[in-house]
């Protein structure tokens, strides 16, 4: 899947280099640093083998949350939307809302790549996880 115009365009701009999305990388080569990508171009279908000392991955930029659309809330993209961003809080006792990263089913949480909003960094989605087993204890909390 191609990714959105404007990352294409900045990387190829910023980094005066080739940018190549939704390839398959089948193997990344070298000894002790990288020296090739060897990869198959999906709208092609041929094989390429690059010199690079650098490769770059992106995943997680489309969320595989097609089973939960009838769960729970999600965005236009089908991202999770948490917190502040649920709009149908009938679910929660009157006047409740969710918490920080609680979806619009009370006590299910989410975090990382597939929050609605999320940064799309590992650093980030390790915090939110972080953050959400704080959350659910106080989800705990309060069931009691």
């Amino acid at each position: 899947m191609p990714a959105p115009v404007k990352y294409g365009s900045e990387i190829e701009r910023n980094l005066r280099s080739e940018a190549n999305f939704a390839p398959r990388m089948p193997r990344l080569q070298g000894k002790g640093h990288l020296r090739k990508v060897r990869w198959r171009d999906n709208s092609r279908g041929e094989l390429q083998v690059t010199p690079s000392s650098n490769a770059f991955l992106m995943l997680g930029a489309v969320p595989n949350t097609s089973w939960l659309t009838d769960c729970l809330e999600t965005d236009e993209k089908g991202f999770i939307r948490v917190g502040h961003q649920v709009s149908d809080t009938s679910a929660f006792p009157s006047d409740g809302r969710p918490m920080e990263l609680e979806s619009s089913v009370p006590g299910v949480f989410a975090a990382g790549d597939v929050r609605s909003g999320s940064v799309k960094r590992v650093a980030s989605s390790v915090g939110e996880g972080s953050i959400v087993v704080t959350a659910v204890h106080r989800a705990l909390q309060l069931q009691r």
